[in-house]
């Protein structure tokens, strides 16, 4: 596994992102293959997550977990599964609370806008 050590100063913007690029890599200790997991920590040691790494990128690695979950087999069917889930809240949701759709062109442009508007919210008189 590789460990990937940032340069100083570059935490914040790797604890808001789950992109590390290459240029705010201080350090890659280690030898692997290309696709394997690797940890990044800060330059004081303090963890900041686990993911794949890819040096043919400039973003060298995509964070998967910010804590010592092991990228696993587990991990993706959870993920997989917790997805699963929402799209069928969504998909329940979608059915059970009505919504009026219409299409506005801007001026000048070729993009349409789709602008919803959930009936719950409007008054009852426009439900029917």
């Amino acid at each position: 596994m590789y460990i990937l050590t940032l340069k100083k100063g570059e935490e914040r913007r790797a604890d808001k992102h789950p992109w590390i690029f290459a240029n705010t890599v201080q350090s890659i200790v280690g030898k692997d293959s290309q696709g394997s997991p690797a940890k990044v920590v800060t330059s004081t040691g303090r963890l900041v997550g686990y993911g794949f790494i890819n040096h043919a990128s400039k973003i060298i690695v995509r964070i998967l977990t910010r804590d010592e979950t092991p990228i696993d087999r587990q991990l993706f069917l959870e993920r997989v599964l917790k997805a699963k889930n929402n799209a069928k809240l969504w998909a329940i949701r979608t059915i059970t609370e009505p919504f009026s759709a219409r299409a506005t062109t801007c001026r000048g442009s070729s993009w349409t806008n789709i602008a919803t508007t959930c009936r719950c919210r409007s008054s009852p008189s426009a439900w029917t």
